[in-house]
């Protein structure tokens, strides 16, 4: 095996945090594409459910809000004001709260350009260009690749959207972010891991009632 091949087995295999280091210390841009390759599919599933919409319903304004999150992310990290030592769900919850933010904006630009008459340059379009020249966009998942994510499927992503508010968001924390119980419970504001493991009990259990009566 060649030196070539040798590091980037290591870039593949290099934990989120060292990665993100990697970016804050030298502007690494292969190891953001790894990163990209790495979460994209987890952070679009997290950001649709946040967004209310099954992931297999999920159009263009999703995949427009996740470049642009990550673009953000690529400034964050190189200027050094991301927690490069937080977990890997940690880092998936972060950008899945940028892109989520990302398309409710985006939605409330394209509502006020309609208002306006038009004239105003869509919201995809305002950073495009910018995002292409890192090469990110391009090295991302293709279609195809995100289609065969369904492994869940449209009736379960239906299912889960049914659920009562709380319920959805520790789902979503847990095994979309693959964040740790104390995490969660940090994030929404329980004070240990215990309530948190008794809110997911619950919320799999409301979901398996779903799941079972589907509408």
């Amino acid at each position: 095996m060649d030196g070539r091949s040798e590091h980037s087995e290591s870039d593949a295999q290099a934990a989120t945090a060292v990665l993100c280091e990697r970016i804050a210390n030298a502007g690494d841009k292969t190891a953001f594409q790894i990163l990209y390759r790495r979460h994209y599919e987890r952070i679009r599933r997290s950001t649709s459910l946040r967004l209310g919409l099954a992931w297999s319903d999920a159009a263009n304004d999703v995949d427009d809000a996740l470049q642009e999150a990550f673009l953000y992310a690529w400034k964050t990290l190189c200027e050094g004001g991301f927690d490069a030592q937080q977990s890997e769900g940690g880092f998936r919850n972060w950008l899945a709260r940028i892109a989520t933010h990302k398309a409710i904006d985006a939605r409330r630009y394209e509502t006020a350009a309609k208002r306006g008459g038009g004239g105003v340059k869509n919201f995809r379009d305002m950073f495009r260009d910018t995002i292409s020249e890192f090469g990110f966009a391009a090295s991302g998942p293709s279609p195809s690749s995100l289609a065969g994510l369904g492994e869940l499927g449209y009736g379960f992503d239906k299912a889960l959207l049914r659920l009562a508010e709380q319920h959805r968001r520790v789902v979503d924390l847990r095994f979309f972010c693959e964040m740790g119980f104390e995490e969660i419970a940090a994030e929404l504001g329980y004070k240990n891991a215990a309530v948190a493991r008794a809110l997911l009990h619950r919320a799999l259990e409301e979901l398996r009632r779903h799941v079972d009566q589907p509408r």
